[in-house]
């Protein structure tokens, strides 16, 4: 548990949390890439996703996913009155493996996720729509504290609930990312230094 600022960042045992984080005054992010699977959710900003050299925009109401090891960078205006504020959750795909025998389907919908190549990010998410909705609870039980195995199972719960309600939401229609299949992605340069 850190404190940056009004926010606080969570990290334990392969997950990694931070509900509403402010920048107002600068922002800057460089191309990288990390081993744990990543979700953005924008509450408030403007600008880019640069991610598989492809470029998308970025508004409030956007879920920005990431592979593990998948590079990108995002590109946002930042001032006093016009913050980029965004809640990040960041997990290692395999804490879930242990859950997956009584969930096959969601197994399913993770390894979706995670052979996915294009980067697109899901658009039109409101604040009070399922998954979203579910970042402040986890903030709030997380904050509370409680013992290493109570923080762990909360995690735990949370992402297996996240990835459900996340599901439909991915399938439906509208500009959305679709649940078609897709080609395995390429491995990244990056990923075999990291195995190096």
């Amino acid at each position: 548990l850190a404190r940056e600022g009004r926010t606080v960042y969570f990290s334990f045992g392969g997950f990694e949390f931070e509900y509403r984080r402010r920048s107002d005054r600068r922002f800057f992010e460089v191309f990288h890439a990390h081993p744990q699977m990543e979700f953005t959710y924008v509450h408030e900003g403007r600008g880019r996703l640069i991610v598989e050299g492809r470029h998308y925009p970025v508004t409030p109401g956007t879920l920005m996913v990431f592979q593990p090891f998948q590079l990108h960078q995002v590109q946002i205006d930042v001032a006093p009155d016009a913050p980029f504020v965004r809640s990040v959750i960041m997990f290692d795909p395999a804490i879930l493996r242990a859950y997956w025998p009584s969930f096959p389907l969601l197994e399913g919908f993770q390894r979706q996720l995670l052979a996915r190549n294009d980067g697109k990010p899901l658009y039109g998410m409101g604040e009070s729509e399922l998954p979203v909705s579910l970042l402040r609870p986890l903030h709030d039980a997380l904050a509370r504290g409680g013992s290493p195995q109570e923080r762990r199972e909360e995690a735990d719960a949370f992402l297996l609930h996240f990835l459900r309600q996340l599901k439909p939401l991915w399938q439906r229609p509208s500009g959305r990312p679709t649940a078609a299949p897709v080609a395995k992605r390429h491995d990244h340069r990056s990923e075999e230094i990291m195995q190096w």
